[in-house]
């Protein structure tokens, strides 16, 4: 008999752990397997949790679902951007979670698909808003853009020139 599980202390612990009660249990042909998936998201991250840029893509996924997902007033500015530029609103998603890499491939995909509306929003709102200019320097800048394509090509299968405009991207 056997368990796979996440490899959390209160599933794997010595002496309190799922898997050892279920040991204490059933003995011998007890196997406990940290499963593959979350082993893998754990060595992603810890590959590049010491690159800045990665820092700074971070900074601006999350900067972006708080500044929009908190203050109304800036949703609906938002909101509004995307009816000018006749694109169907979708705010920034969370990006931080337990289901690590699904999180961050969704934060990559919206910032790609509305790049153009997150842009002049924050370019607008910089002139009065710290954040939003924070968070536009951010956004304009070359390296982060560039790890973005990098990561939309490697965590998806997908081609990105057919779905996004990486000239519009490329021009910054």
């Amino acid at each position: 008999m056997g368990l796979g599980s996440d490899g959390a202390p209160n599933m794997v612990g010595v002496r309190n752990g799922l898997a050892a009660k279920l040991r204490d249990d059933i003995g011998e042909h007890f196997t406990n397997i940290h499963c593959f998936n979350h082993r893998l998201e754990l060595a992603w991250k810890h590959s590049v949790k010491q690159m800045k840029v990665y820092e700074k893509l971070m900074t601006l996924l999350t900067g972006l679902w708080k500044f929009y997902h908190k203050q109304h007033k800036n949703k609906r500015g938002l909101q509004n951007t995307f009816k000018a530029f006749n694109m169907p609103c979708l705010v920034p998603p969370k990006v931080t979670g337990t289901r690590w890499l699904p999180h961050l491939s969704g934060g990559v995909r919206s910032l790609l698909r509305n790049f153009k509306a997150y842009h002049a929003h924050l370019s607008t709102m910089s002139h009065t808003n710290p954040k939003a200019e924070g968070l536009v320097k951010i956004l304009l800048d070359k390296n982060v853009l560039a790890f973005v394509l990098f990561l939309k090509v490697l965590i998806n299968k997908h081609n990105i020139e057919q779905s996004y405009d990486i000239e519009g991207l490329i021009k910054y």
